[in-house]
């Protein structure tokens, strides 16, 4: 049963993230007090966001090779790291699956985008089986 919340987690926030995710309810199902249930959830919606990560740096790839057009101004490449190091510990809450994509972007190392990711997971997960 782990292995269907760690898919339904991933799949739910594959592209557009689904509020109530099918790994909310299986977290009901385990019970409120099931840690398993908990970090198979959270580690699928992190391996999701390591996905989106990864398509953000190809596209800083190809836009630093000179095969795409995007412009970016001198203050939004300093901003912006900090700015998602905040945001991504909210990729649980509404379109939040675009944060990975603009870390892995903006050149944000991937252990610190993940760990991020985690942290914020974890809790809203945390929340849900426990609390609500």
């Amino acid at each position: 049963m782990y292995a269907q919340t760690f898919i339904d987690a991933a799949l739910s926030g594959f592209v557009l993230p689904l509020r109530a995710d099918a790994a909310f309810f299986a977290l009901r199902e385990f019970g409120r007090m099931s840690v398993g249930a908990v970090a198979a959830a959270v580690l699928g919606r992190v391996c999701i966001h390591a996905l989106h990560w990864g398509m953000g740096r190809a596209l800083r790839v190809m836009r630093d090779r000179g095969k795409i057009y995007v412009r970016l101004t001198p203050k939004l490449e300093t901003i912006a790291p900090r700015v998602l190091a905040f945001a991504l510990l909210f990729t649980w809450w509404g379109l939040g699956a675009v944060w990975p994509f603009f870390a892995g972007f903006f050149r944000m190392k991937l252990p610190l985008a993940l760990a991020l990711v985690a942290i914020g997971q974890a809790g809203y997960y945390t929340v849900s089986a426990y609390w609500l």
